[in-house]
Order: structure tokens, then C-alpha cells, then sequence
């Protein structure tokens, strides 16, 4: 065989070789970056939680609420401040209470001190 034949076949051999190297290596980079798409598959079939809803939707929701709630509301305060109208009149009362025990205790220890005397 003539060596100029030889050394042709021997450079696309050589070119082969690269080719490979370099289909193998491709098909490696590939393989990482594909390995993974199970669990991404699985990942992206998640169902969806949220929706966006247009703002005029979120209005007509927010004072159908506040329709429904707002009478609740008033009902509680009105509760509450009756409640503490009660605990004032209360404390009052137990503020005069008091004082009436004080007065009464001090005119008791002024008869006792006045019979020693």
C-alpha cells in the first residue's frame, strides 16, 4: 500500500476518534442535564393553588363581607361598651363602699381610743 494512502486513512481515523470523543462527550452533558427531567416532570404536573381574580371581583367580594359582617360588629361594641358601663357603675359603687367602710372603721377606733381615756 502506498504511504500517503496510509497516512489518509490514518488522519480519518484520527478524525473519527475526535468525532467520537467529542459525540461522547455531548452525550454526557446531555445525560446530566436530562437525568434529572423525571422529578421535574412530576414537579411542573403540580396543581395550581393560586388563581389570579381581577380587582373589580376582589371589591365585590370584600364589601359583600363587609355587608354581612359589619351589623356583627356593631353588636359587639355595643355589647362592650354596655359591659363596661356595668364595670364603671361597679367600681363606683365599690369606691363609695370602700370609703364608707373607711369612715366607719374610723369612727369605730375613735369610740374604742375615747372609752380607754
Amino acid at each position: 500500500m502506498n504511504s500517503s494512502y496510509l497516512y489518509s486513512l490514518q488522519g480519518c481515523v484520527s478524525s473519527l476518534k475526535m468525532s467520537n470523543d467529542l459525540l461522547a462527550s455531548s452525550i454526557a452533558s446531555l445525560d446530566s442535564g436530562v437525568n434529572d427531567l423525571p422529578r421535574v416532570k412530576t414537579v411542573l404536573k403540580a396543581d395550581r393553588v393560586f388563581e389570579v381574580v381581577p380587582e373589580s371581583e376582589v371589591n365585590t367580594l370584600k364589601s359583600s363581607l363587609q355587608v354581612e359582617v359589619e351589623p356583627q360588629i356593631i353588636e359587639l361594641l355595643k355589647l362592650a361598651d354596655n359591659a363596661i358601663s356595668r364595670l364603671e357603675r361597679r367600681e363606683k359603687n365599690l369606691i363609695s363602699k370602700a370609703q364608707l367602710q373607711e369612715v366607719r372603721l374610723q369612727q369605730a377606733t375613735r369610740s374604742t381610743s375615747s372609752m380607754f381615756y
